[in-house]
């Protein structure tokens, strides 16, 4: 089954190829019979007729297999006019070789003779088509990834929402809430400040694209804290390198996803604690933490993929790396 639908595709992915040759050929040879012998079929018979489809049909397919085969897989220049410029000179390079190897071929009969004039400009019509052919199918190919990525930042948005405001992560914290006003009533006032900066943070920045690094920080740090009573302060953030903050920009919630994996994806106990180093330069803040994977949790890597594809737009480079012992992120500033 998997055979024959690989064959149907073939086929009809060389269908068009095949209509638009025979169509190009056609035209060319009537203009050229036009020209040349002022008659649309200037042939003796019908084997004079075919040995001019050959000795004509052949050159055109291998124009345009050569030419197919330099725009769609070869040239991988970015800028478009050194890349057309390019094309155009390896086509005429091309041509020039075709016309050779037919009057090679064709060197024991003294009639055969390359129209040079005429191939010039078989060849250009042809390159055109397909470098038009090209720079569509680009521009529909980046519509769709355009729209693709809408769609992923959507559903992340969406998803991220919901994880910030999950119901069983606001269960637990005001299950802290209620066990630290009977234990301690300043705690409690703190923890409940932490929670709604957390949430004011949440709701003000969900339609942004960039914030400042100074207000991601604030956010961070009363996420921070409503985790360490969540974990009995077993979990730590150190934030170093606070003297390097100016106005940098980041994209929101990048650091609350950071932080987010971390307690998501390793064990967290007062047998095993976990503290993550934030270190903030001045291009980027690094996020550093031990790796002691829980056994009941598989990673995805969704959110790792969002952010890379995020500050991608922006022309930037986030990295992370995972060596089974210790997890880096480097987030750069906008």
């Amino acid at each position: 089954m998997t055979r024959r639908t690989n064959i149907c595709g073939v086929v009809q992915n060389a269908l068009p190829a095949t209509i638009i040759i025979l169509v190009s050929y056609i035209t060319f040879q009537a203009f050229y019979n036009l020209i040349a012998f002022k008659s649309l079929l200037p042939y003796t018979d019908a084997g004079d007729f075919w040995r001019s489809v050959m000795h004509n049909l052949v050159p055109m397919i291998a124009l345009f297999a050569t030419n197919f085969t330099l725009v769609f897989r070869l040239n991988r220049l970015h800028n478009i006019v050194y890349k057309i410029l390019t094309d155009v000179i390896i086509s005429f390079i091309f041509l020039t070789l075709i016309n050779l190897a037919f009057l090679f071929y064709m060197h024991d009969t003294p009639s055969a003779h390359v129209d040079w004039a005429g191939t010039t400009f078989c060849n250009t019509f042809i390159l055109m088509g397909i470098e038009m052919s090209f720079y569509i199918s680009h521009y529909r190919k980046s519509l769709q990834q355009t729209e693709e990525y809408k769609r992923r930042v959507l559903m992340y948005q969406y998803n991220a929402l919901k994880a910030q405001v999950n119901p069983h992560f606001l269960f637990n914290s005001l299950n802290i809430l209620y066990s630290l006003i009977s234990i301690d009533r300043q705690k409690s006032r703190q923890f409940v400040m932490s929670l709604s900066e957390m949430y004011r943070y949440i709701m003000t920045q969900q339609d942004r694209e960039r914030t400042l690094l100074e207000d991601e920080l604030r956010f961070l740090r009363s996420y921070v804290e409503v985790l360490e009573m969540r974990y009995y302060h077993q979990f730590k953030v150190e934030i170093r390198g606070e003297e390097s903050v100016r106005k940098q920009e980041i994209i929101p919630f990048t650091m609350q996803l950071l932080i987010e994996n971390v307690t998501k994806h390793n064990v967290i106990s007062q047998r095993y604690p976990l503290t993550v180093s934030v270190r903030i330069s001045e291009n980027a803040i690094t996020v550093v933490n031990p790796i002691r994977p829980r056994t009941s949790t598989t990673s995805t890597g969704i959110g790792l993929r969002y952010i890379t594809d995020l500050y991608r737009q922006y022309g930037k480079d986030f990295v992370h790396c995972n060596d089974g012992k210790v997890f880096e992120a480097v987030v750069p500033f906008l």
